[in-house]
């Protein structure tokens, strides 16, 4: 059974820490973690992630990276860590998790004409629903070739300001209008609720860490390996190095 709850909240995330009893099996707490989790997920709507890990209170990474640029944005590099390199670096023997930390998430900002809104009989939440619902990426099917199977994918999922701005927003006369004439879509970032940085700059850092009881040694090489191959396709104004070894 649980021995304590701590909790940690700022805009934009909350953490809980659930300590056990020492003789009880962490995996067996985490699915009754997860199952506490599964009850109250229909209640929290505007919650995007809900993750529940095992947190070895003595694990630190064992590699980490600071990616820093005198040119770009920190929420692009935030970009480049988690959509560029962390990718690459999954699969490797015994990695337990990537985390990357500092640079704001690039988001999209939708502000609604109040007059609009009330012109044609919706709110704003009809709107975003709208977005939900065009927002999407789904599976319709498989196709093989040469011995090999692929999955097929249709991505309507919204990229830019142009394409939130011709989505099609039911209104009350029973037609759709596009949410350009409802207000404006402009590309911003979320609120900094965090900072990382090194040498004296602003930074992004990537972590990796091991799952219990693996090699470090051997999973630390492995990532290194990998990343002699990733670091030199990244563009040149941005600097990547090393921030912690164990």
């Amino acid at each position: 059974s649980a021995t304590a709850v701590r909790s940690t909240s700022s805009q934009g995330s909350s953490e809980l820490v659930v300590d056990f009893a020492a003789h009880t099996d962490p995996h067996v707490d985490l699915q009754y973690v997860n199952q506490a989790l599964a009850q109250i997920r229909a209640s929290i709507p505007a919650a995007q992630n809900v993750v529940a890990v095992i947190v070895n209170p003595s694990s630190e990474p064992v590699l980490a990276y600071a990616l820093t640029s005198d040119r770009l944005s920190q929420a692009t590099l935030r970009d480049f860590a988690v959509y560029q390199i962390a990718p690459k670096l999954y699969g490797a023997t015994g990695l337990g998790r990537i985390l990357v930390t500092g640079g704001p998430t690039r988001e999209f900002h939708v502000d609604l004409n109040a007059s609009a809104l009330a012109a044609n009989g919706i709110g704003a939440s009809d709107v975003a629903k709208a977005l939900a619902d065009q927002n999407t990426i789904q599976a319709v099917g498989l196709a093989q070739r040469y011995y090999q199977r692929y999955a097929i994918l249709v991505d309507a999922s919204l990229h830019d300001p142009a394409s939130l701005g011709r989505v099609s927003v039911p209104v009350k006369s029973g037609q759709a209008i596009p949410l350009s004439a409802l207000g404006t879509v402009r590309l911003g970032v979320s609120p900094a609720t965090d900072q990382t940085s090194y040498n004296g700059h602003h930074a992004v850092i990537l972590n990796a860490y091991a799952l219990p009881g693996a090699d470090v040694v051997s999973l630390g090489a492995e990532l290194k390996a990998r990343l002699a191959h990733i670091v030199p396709t990244l563009p040149s104004v941005v600097r990547f190095a090393p921030y912690w070894d164990q």
